[in-house]
């Protein structure tokens, strides 16, 4: 399957250079750090936890605990002292270029 036309394109790349596995909790995460890159001083572990239930995402905090320094260690987060997390410079510069997918409001009826 390709996903060269789908806005996170750029992101499941990212992912296979760093030799990690494309799943779905690493990129809504690259995802929520993408779109947050320039509004905030960078998350910690349960803020981005918060964030990626807000939207939806199932998983645990364990799970986003094992996922950040896995993301360090490839070199596409970068931790700061006070532990929290923030898009790696030059994987921002990569990915700020690249189509953001729609946002839409829905009502519920």
């Amino acid at each position: 399957m390709i996903f060269q036309n789908t806005p996170n394109h750029a992101l499941r790349q990212l992912l296979n250079e760093a030799g990690l596995k494309v799943s779905l909790p690493r990129l809504k995460v690259l995802a929520l750090f993408r779109d947050h890159a320039l509004a905030s001083d960078g998350l910690s572990c349960k803020e981005l936890h918060s964030l990626l239930v807000e939207t939806g995402t199932p998983v645990s905090l364990l799970c986003v605990r094992q996922m950040l320094p896995r993301l360090c260690n490839s070199n596409l987060l970068t931790c700061d002292n006070d532990k929290t997390y923030r898009l790696n410079s030059e994987v921002l510069a990569e990915v700020a270029d690249q189509p953001q997918p729609e946002r839409r409001l829905v009502a519920n009826a």
